[in-house]
């Protein structure tokens, strides 16, 4: 967690007993974030207390594909599952600046991939490019 940094930057580690923890990161402090309520969320802002107001840059549909990606999640009446995942990343509310985001003029920001991992399992679950133009590939590690 203290290695020289000259950017800022966000990894999420998990492993196949089930646990996860998502790593913010400045170029000289850092944060833990666990799961809240069995789920954890992260787009490109900071949320750690102490954290929130570290961002230089934020983009502008950060925080409103984070509170939708919240609310899909704990909208849920059961268990998700894969392919629960893969619709919440296709969608598109509050498009232009969707979960799902596509090149728009005044933009330079765009949904590149869409990765869903499964530890346990194994397996990673990848759309390269818009996930809801492109199917998820399946791969085996």
């Amino acid at each position: 967690l203290r290695p020289v940094r000259a950017s800022s930057r966000n990894m999420i580690v998990a492993d196949a007993s089930g646990g996860i923890a998502d790593l913010e990161l400045t170029v000289d402090d850092h944060r833990v974030l666990r799961p809240e309520r069995g789920a954890l969320i992260h787009t490109n802002h900071y949320v750690a207390p102490g954290l929130e107001n570290s961002d230089k840059y934020v983009p502008e549909s950060s925080r409103h594909r984070y509170d939708r990606m919240t609310h899909l999640i704990q909208s849920a009446d059961r268990p998700l599952g894969v392919e629960d995942l893969q619709e919440f990343f296709r969608d598109h509310d509050g498009f232009p600046g969707s979960i799902c985001a596509h090149v728009r003029e005044g933009s330079t920001s765009k949904t590149v991939a869409s990765l869903i991992s499964e530890p346990a399992s194994g397996r990673l679950h990848a759309a390269f490019g818009n996930p809801c133009e492109h199917e998820y590939a399946v791969y085996a590690f």
